[in-house]
């Protein structure tokens, strides 16, 4: 995807400070910042770690026959990443 596509989104969506396109290996392809890359978090690994939750929920909603996974929100005290 092209960065500046991610750079756009980002821009437009209030509160949000960065995008990440990654696989369920958990490795970014692509990822944009506001501002540079945060110091104090590293959402680099929060994402990789995420993407194992976003595999067992695709997984348990296939085994009780509800379909495909749309979208995932994980809320915390850092904020929020919604994985599509």
């Amino acid at each position: 995807m092209n960065v500046e596509i991610l750079e756009t989104i980002l821009e437009r969506t209030e509160g949000c400070i960065g995008i990440f396109i990654n696989g369920l290996d958990g490795f970014a392809t692509e990822k944009v910042w506001r501002g540079g890359t945060p110091s104090r978090l590293d959402f680099t690994v929060a994402v990789a770690e995420y993407t194992s939750v976003v595999e067992l929920a695709m997984e348990k909603n296939r085994e009780i026959g509800l379909g495909g996974l749309s979208k995932l929100t994980i809320s915390n005290d850092s904020g929020t990443f919604l994985m599509l």
